[in-house]
């Protein structure tokens, strides 16, 4: 079927999908831009790959990595919010609810765990996968329900 024998709704839907897919390449770009720069600024011997806490950055580094971060986990989802239905937002926002109660109730879980002697203490990157895989296992769960 060519282009202009396509009804207005599917002109709109094929644009949202193109924009959608222009959106998820420029957020893996950022990406990319950030993993890169934390790897090639790294002071030392890239010790981590496999101890985060021994990353060490020159401190102007460090600085435009922390506002890099900021921008694209806090202010690219928030801006997605107006690109996308509102079906899909209410997804979005039950399972970044999700997230936020899985951090409330697995940190004082794996405290008490760690208090036990059963695991090691919770580290600040656990916590942070704790919150982005529970996020991701929710969001599509709550995709694939609707």
């Amino acid at each position: 079927m060519a282009a202009q024998d396509l009804g207005p709704g599917e002109r709109i839907a094929r644009r949202n999908r193109r924009r959608m897919y222009y959106f998820l390449g420029g957020c893996l770009v950022v990406g990319a831009v950030l993993g890169g720069a934390a790897s090639v600024f790294e002071l030392g011997d890239h010790a981590g790959l496999h101890d985060i806490a021994a990353v060490r950055l020159p401190p102007a580094v460090a600085v435009l990595l922390a506002i890099g971060f900021l921008a694209a986990l806090i202010g690219i989802p928030a801006y997605s919010f107006r690109l996308i239905d509102e079906v899909k937002v209410q997804a979005n926002l039950k399972a970044m609810s999700g997230a936020c109660l899985a951090v409330v109730g697995g940190y004082p879980a794996w405290q008490a765990l760690a208090a036990g002697g059963l695991v090691p203490q919770p580290s600040a990157l656990g916590v942070f996968l704790i919150a982005y895989v529970s996020m991701a296992v929710l969001g599509l769960v709550f995709k694939l329900r609707n």
